[in-house]
């Protein structure tokens, strides 16, 4: 039983697999003195990320309305500011016909890292702990507490606008340092390239 314990918590034969409840709520103290003398530097890293970020989204919108709307970047509320710990952008496949990891598979050969979306946008019921009801240490709690009346379940399809979502996230880098003109139109000019030949690609 304990081996089947390990296993779960170490295995990542799943793209995201938190196959188990944990808390911390501490911090180590080198991590500690390191945020410190980082934060510091919070609103210069926070202005070039923005600069980059800002611009790229701007440049993606514009080439995502020249393709029939097959590609988003992330939307941002004129209300608020963001400092972009991702990039997760929308492909629509069904615009183009074409899957979209031959798409991301497209965008790599450009020399652009694209992914799936960042792991923590898979619907979270999809995870081990929720869809193999593992619960806390691998004991089933509390799917399986005496208190439970009714069996619990999180079947796919649950929740359908969350899986359409991710079914069509597509996460590019963010670029955090400072970056030339011709590096940020380089980035745009994959994504671009990508989709005026997307018929090449079916």
């Amino acid at each position: 039983m304990k081996s089947e314990k390990y296993r779960r918590f170490y295995q990542r034969d799943k793209e995201m697999a938190p196959s188990c409840f944990g808390f911390k709520y501490r911090i180590h103290p080198l991590a500690a003195a390191i945020a410190r003398v980082q934060l510091r530097h919070l609103d210069e890293w926070t202005k070039i990320r923005r600069r980059n970020m800002c611009y790229i989204t701007k440049r993606l919108k514009e080439v995502g309305e020249e393709n029939n709307g097959a590609f988003e970047p992330p939307y941002e509320s004129p209300e608020c500011e963001r400092v972009w710990l991702n990039y997760i952008c929308q492909y629509h496949a069904d615009k183009t016909g074409v899957p979209r990891e031959r798409f991301i598979d497209a965008l790599n050969a450009e020399g652009l890292p694209a992914n799936r979306g960042r792991t923590g946008y898979l619907p979270v019921y999809w995870n081990p702990l929720y869809e193999e009801r593992v619960g806390m240490w691998g004991e089933g709690y509390p799917f399986d507490a005496p208190y439970v009346k009714r069996k619990v379940e999180y079947p796919r399809g649950l929740c359908p606008e969350a899986e359409r979502f991710y079914k069509r996230t597509v996460g590019l880098p963010v670029l955090h340092h400072e970056a030339s003109g011709e590096l940020l139109d380089e980035y745009i000019e994959a994504v671009a390239k990508v989709l005026r030949n997307i018929e090449s690609l079916k």
